[in-house]
């Protein structure tokens, strides 16, 4: 093997759903149970980001400030009745005063009105069925902070998501 000419750093990789090796990971351990947690109970939890935190939409805006990044990030979801994200693959470094995460996941949808004619429903890996799937990369900048959620020990202090949620809308339109 040849010798590498450029600079390397260690990365957490994980590919699938979450398990015992992600939740040995404080990064990816806090991912999950954030995730969880929002796709239970459709709540953004302000104790989850920074105060200085900031939010890049798929659609292009940027948002910054713990309330502008909690009001956008419970925003881009407002059109689902209920959802759920399941995990594909994460890799994970450490920063100087946190770690910083790249992924991908499918974001399965359930949303409002009555199914147009020849709408299908999608699948997640556990069998449910939804009205929509969503393959997405995310982008998430955790930071150390004593402030944060008990048993976390981090927030969000950057989050970039990079979605095509057109989908939704021509369901919705669909639908009437």
């Amino acid at each position: 093997m040849a010798a590498t000419t450029f600079p390397t750093v260690p990365a957490f990789v994980h590919i699938g759903d979450w398990n015992d090796q992600t939740r040995k990971h404080p990064a990816t351990k806090m991912m999950e149970i954030i995730t969880n947690k929002f796709d239970q109970s459709c709540v953004s939890d302000p104790r989850w980001y920074a105060a200085d935190s900031s939010f890049h939409n798929a659609d292009g805006s940027d948002y910054r400030g713990l309330e502008k990044t909690n009001l956008a990030v419970k925003q881009s979801y407002e059109r689902f009745t209920s959802h759920y994200h399941e995990p594909h693959s994460i890799v994970c470094i450490e920063a100087h005063d946190g770690y910083k995460m790249w992924g991908q996941a499918k974001l399965f949808g359930n949303l409002p009105g009555v199914p147009a004619e020849g709408e299908k429903k999608v699948k997640d890996r556990l069998g449910r069925e939804w009205d929509v799937c969503i393959p997405g990369g995310y982008f998430n900048y955790y930071v150390r902070d004593e402030r944060a959620e008990p048993g976390l020990g981090m927030v969000i202090k950057r989050a970039e998501v990079a979605a095509d949620s057109s989908i939704v809308e021509r369901i919705i339109s669909k639908r009437g």
